[in-house]
């Protein structure tokens, strides 16, 4: 799922998870908001992921949308943007 081309990249790094686990996190910005994307890798003991569709996964003041793609688990995130507002940039909707 691309972030749309009028949000603009600002920052891309290698972090790690809770577990140590390595993942990219990218944070794009248009108007004053953000949007930040993690890309978290196949665990090495699991069968890749089937592809899917994305879904919400948290709410209220920090929404998170997620999804599954080629065995990774992405999700994006915002404290800037309400739900229905992220699931339309994510095309969640």
């Amino acid at each position: 799922v691309p972030i749309p081309a009028e949000w603009t990249l600002v920052a891309s790094r290698m972090c790690h998870g809770k577990d140590a686990s390595p993942m990219i996190h990218n944070v794009y910005f248009l108007e004053g908001k953000t949007i930040s994307v993690h890309f978290l890798p196949p665990e090495k003991s699991s069968a890749a992921s089937a592809n899917s569709q994305p879904r919400q996964i948290a709410d209220g003041d920090f929404p998170v949308i997620a999804w599954e793609t080629s065995g990774w688990t992405v999700t994006a995130c915002s404290s800037d943007l309400d739900m229905d507002t992220l699931a339309l940039i994510i095309g969640a909707n």
